[in-house]
């Protein structure tokens, strides 16, 4: 995957910089050189995870989950 491509995947430049913990500038600079550092390369599926949990939001059990039993769980 290039970094068009990831910016693509992403959304935006600032997006990108926020799962990769960098500066914006920083993804600018991978998108000019038309390829990732290698160690920005290898930290790609973990960015794309962020990204995704970022978007799914905090997890949330299914609807028809078994509730907890009376005074555990929620407080």
């Amino acid at each position: 995957m290039t970094p068009d491509e990831a910016m693509q995947f992403f959304g935006s430049q600032n997006k990108m910089a926020w799962a990769f913990g960098v500066t914006p500038p920083a993804v600018l600079r991978w998108r000019r050189s038309g390829k990732f550092p290698a160690r920005r390369e290898y930290e790609l599926p973990v960015a794309i995870e962020r990204h995704k949990t970022r978007l799914e939001g905090p997890y949330k059990p299914p609807e028809d989950a078994i509730p907890a039993p009376e005074g555990q769980g929620e407080a």
